[in-house]
């Protein structure tokens, strides 16, 4: 809803602020505002944050924090994270966390390399990354929001 995550300076209203919010960690694609002609890249960064903890999961993320802090992952979240993850026991889920986080990760980067390709000689390097990587985590996470609806003049890009 805030004034600089947007195109315009002005606020986006509380129902399609929370609409595309929601959207954006269920991976539903649907967005009540065009993702390219009302937010600027803030706005596109947090909804790609809020793609990726929908994509990857809930729990694979504090996981992931718990990796790289080296600190020890408690009970209860090994608990809530094999249910997550549909395993019958109670060993290895931290390592399928880790391996599925390091997986998506590659494939996320592939697809925005092969992306930038197509984009950065149309839009330069700068935007043309910024593309390539937000349809890459897009298109991985099954979300379909895009940005570039206004430069392609396309109704719907996925």
């Amino acid at each position: 809803m805030l004034p600089t995550v947007t195109k315009s300076g002005e606020g986006t209203n509380f129902l399609d602020a929370l609409f595309t919010a929601t959207s954006a960690i269920c991976v539903t694609g649907l967005s009540t505002l065009t993702v390219a002609d009302h937010y600027n890249i803030w706005g596109q960064g947090i909804l790609l944050i809020l793609i990726e903890i929908g994509g990857i999961g809930f729990m694979s993320i504090p996981v992931f924090f718990y990796i790289l802090a080296r600190k020890r992952v408690h009970l209860s979240t090994r608990m809530i994270l094999r249910e997550t993850l549909n395993l019958d026991r109670m060993s290895g889920e931290i390592h399928l966390a880790w391996y599925i986080i390091r997986f998506a990760f590659l494939i996320q980067v592939s697809g925005a390399v092969l992306l930038s390709f197509a984009f950065v000689p149309r839009f330069g390097w700068r935007q043309g990354l910024w593309y390539s990587v937000f349809h890459a985590i897009s298109a991985f996470c099954n979300a379909c929001l895009a940005t570039v609806w206004s430069d392609f003049r396309m109704n719907r890009l996925c």
